[in-house]
């Protein structure tokens, strides 16, 4: 019984096993040959389609760094490959992206103009007390005060109003002195006497009143001189002052002064002696008009701007000290004419200045430029354009992260490649369906079954691949399958490519059917010299969030590469800090790497925001 269920499991097993060994013949028997980037330029000889066009090689659209020598379908999508013509290597440093290609990426392009700069101030300001209209109230003489009628400071007074009565006795004496030498009739000796007076700091409407009354007036009442507010009280009532002792700080609220923050590049537009037209929130639909006064000679050390003054009327005291206004210039003056590319097309490093020039049939370039002020939503250019350029103003970002572009973007360094290294990584290959990838001389990106998720060799010795081999993949590397837990006997082609039972899961190897490894390739795949293995780089999107120690902590976008979902993890910076330009909060487009010491940048660049 136990015999008869043995036969029952063991028939179907090896039908299964040859079953897939015939799988596995025609899966090689029918790809195409493989060649490698560097045989690509050399090896056939020209080919012409029917256009007469010259392809280089063919391509899988899914995958182009796998390429192939003569056109079919992809081993690895079961998609047609697509040629690659010579016309469409870009050897300058930029990269053509097809009209379908831009449609979908959302590149849009705006001319290199002739513009008149305005001048513009758009700044924001803070009232305060006009200084020049500041009054100190002091003492006429040494005294008492006898009665204070205004007890606090920031208390609003009326002009001519009483603050204060302060008792002077030592002006008894001189008084009663003068009285005497009136009623003697001498008028010179009259004079004299009220000159005295005078010159002990009494008003004329005291003095007035002495000769009135006939008697002595001891007591007198300080009033305000102006209409304003009280900014500063030094005496209180019953305490003792001294000729010419402050006792009052009155200043006004008509006019006030408006002092003005603005940035360096507004410098120009401010002149003393402009009008002026300010708004505020406590006001909404209403303005005030003003005149600045003078522009301050020094600048701000915590915000770097500069300030004015703005002398604004308030008759009514609707503009109170410490309000904040936004301020601008009543009439812009006449400016020159510059040569202006809009904000969006300028790609700023830090140390580079840099905008995506558009040559005509898809052709983008990268240039370098000199970019001068900047005027509401342009900015001048002094270097590097001329009228009638088109320059990329949206897209560029997206550009550079599906084309994988080493030169044709600012790197993060600042730096631009030697010419010997930016040869072989200017032309970057964009497919019509928007997939898109560096070229490289000597990188093998094509997946081989070995990578595919769940595979792992066997442990029996296998020969080294050369690097053509190492594009075709094997049996080993087909899911669920690895090489033989043992070492094997030498096996015919068509045994490697056929898959043992001890490969499958579940499955040990059957006495009379030894385990089988994965098989050679076909012969028809062209070897190339072994090349130096380089870290193969991955591009994504995020948003700077901390950095410490030498790394950096970006939320970032998913990398379908390395089947990473968005997530926020530390990366290492390659000189241990930001670039110019970048600090926390900053979204950008970045290269990392992956090693055994994890993540490291290898170039950051800012993302502007897409209008």
């Amino acid at each position: 019984m136990s015999r008869f269920n043995t036969g029952r499991i063991v028939t179907p097993l090896i039908s299964l096993a040859a079953l897939t060994a015939a799988f596995a013949a025609g899966y090689f028997l029918r790809q195409p040959e493989i060649v490698t980037p560097a045989d690509a330029q050399t090896a056939a000889p020209a080919t012409a389609d029917s256009g007469g066009r010259k392809v280089l090689y063919w391509y899988d659209p899914m995958s182009p760094g796998q390429r192939f020598d003569k056109p079919g379908k992809s081993p690895l999508m079961d998609m047609p490959l697509k040629p690659r013509y010579a016309d469409e290597d870009a050897q300058d440093g930029g990269v053509t992206v097809s009209a379908r290609q831009q449609q979908n990426l959302g590149v849009r392009q705006a001319f290199v103009e002739q513009r008149v700069m305005q001048s513009r101030l758009d700044a924001f300001g803070t009232v305060s007390i006009d200084d020049r209209g500041i009054q100190i109230i002091p003492a006429r003489a040494n005294g008492l005060v006898e009665k204070l009628y205004v007890r606090a400071e920031q208390q609003q007074v009326a002009k001519n109003q009483p603050l204060a009565r302060l008792w002077i006795p030592e002006w008894s004496a001189a008084q009663q002195e003068y009285l005497a030498v009136r009623h003697l009739g001498d008028p010179a000796l009259t004079a004299a006497a009220r000159q005295r007076l005078q010159l002990l700091f009494m008003p004329d409407d005291l003095i007035r009143a002495i000769e009135k009354t006939g008697q002595p007036q001891t007591r007198i009442e300080i009033r305000s001189p102006e209409r304003g507010f009280i900014s500063k009280l030094d005496v209180r009532e019953g305490s003792q002052v001294s000729a010419s002792q402050a006792m009052f700080e009155l200043a006004s609220l008509d006019p006030v002064w408006v002092v003005a923050d603005y940035p360096e590049s507004q410098a120009g537009a401010v002149t003393p002696g402009s009008d002026i037209i300010a708004t505020t929130a406590r006001w909404p639909g209403e303005s005030f008009h003003g005149r600045i006064s003078e522009v301050l000679p020094v600048v701000n050390d915590a915000t770097r701007t500069y300030r004015a003054r703005i002398a604004l009327d308030n008759r009514d005291n609707r503009l109170q000290p410490g309000m904040y206004m936004n301020v601008r210039l009543a009439r812009a003056a006449q400016g020159e004419t510059v040569l202006a590319i809009p904000q969006d097309a300028l790609i700023q490093t830090g140390s580079r200045n840099t905008v995506l020039l558009a040559e005509g049939d898809g052709h983008f370039k990268p240039v370098e430029i000199t970019a001068g002020r900047e005027f509401g939503d342009w900015v001048e250019i002094r270097q590097g354009l001329r009228a009638g350029d088109r320059v990329v103003t949206s897209g560029q970002f997206l550009i550079d992260s599906e084309a994988s572009l080493r030169s044709a973007l600012p790197q993060m360094t600042g730096n631009p490649p030697a010419a010997a290294d930016a040869a072989p990584q200017a032309a970057a290959d964009v497919s019509a369906t928007g997939t898109a990838s560096a070229k490289m001389p000597t990188q093998t990106s094509a997946a081989s079954m070995a990578d595919m998720p769940g595979m792992s060799s066997g442990s029996a010795p296998v020969p080294a691949k050369t690097p053509a081999q190492s594009n075709a993949p094997g049996m080993a590397d087909m899911p669920g399958m690895s090489s033989g837990p043992a070492p094997v006997p030498a096996k015919t082609p068509a045994q490697s490519n056929a898959p043992g039972m001890a490969d499958m899961p579940g499955m040990a190897p059957m006495p009379d059917m030894p385990a089988m490894s994965s098989g050679a390739t076909p012969a028809s795949v062209q070897t190339a010299e072994p090349a130096a293995a380089k870290p193969r780089e991955y591009a994504t999107q995020g948003v700077i969030d901390a950095v410490s120690n030498g790394q950096v902590t970006l939320s970032h976008h998913a990398v379908p590469e390395l089947h990473w979902s968005p997530m926020t993890m530390d990366f290492t910076l390659p000189d241990g800090k930001l670039p110019q330009g970048l600090a926390v909060g900053s979204r950008v487009l970045f290269h990392f790497t992956l090693d055994d010491n994890g993540a490291r940048i290898t170039q950051m660049i800012p993302v502007r925001s897409v209008r």
